[in-house]
């Protein structure tokens, strides 16, 4: 149970942090600058993503890397669900993941393991029961 508040209270702050609003495209900046959120195009990436180098490679079972995280001395798992094409998980992992503040600290508490949503793979999730990540 405390491994899985841990999971959704990093769901939660992962959340919290990407704050964009969809729109035209515009000059790159902070997400929020002279009271104004910065706009872009949120069309279909036209190039597939791939996560950052320091995201955990993983089988997908969920409690293995869990328990690697806890042994590793990692305050818990962070699973970053995205979506290869899709502009507002580039604009996380560059803008906010691209901070080294926000890049070190989570890299520091966490294992992070990535989740293609619409993938083809198979996820062990920390009860054990198995989905597809789609």
């Amino acid at each position: 149970m405390r491994s899985e508040i841990r999971i959704i209270s990093t769901i939660l702050l992962l959340s919290s942090i990407f704050l964009v609003k969809p729109g035209g495209a515009s000059e790159a900046g902070d997400s929020f600058n002279n009271g104004e959120f910065d706009t872009f195009e949120d069309a279909p990436l036209p190039e597939p993503l791939s996560n950052p180098p320091w995201f955990k490679l993983s089988f997908l079972d969920l409690s293995e890397d869990l328990e690697d995280a806890i042994h590793d001395g990692k305050q818990g798992l962070m699973i970053y669900f995205g979506q290869k094409y899709c502009v507002y998980c580039k604009l996380l992992l560059e803008k906010n993941f691209g901070k080294p503040d926000i890049r070190a600290y989570t890299q520091k508490y966490f294992d992070v393991v990535g989740i293609d949503i619409h993938g083809q793979r198979e996820v062990t999730a920390l009860d054990g029961s198995v989905w597809s990540m789609e």
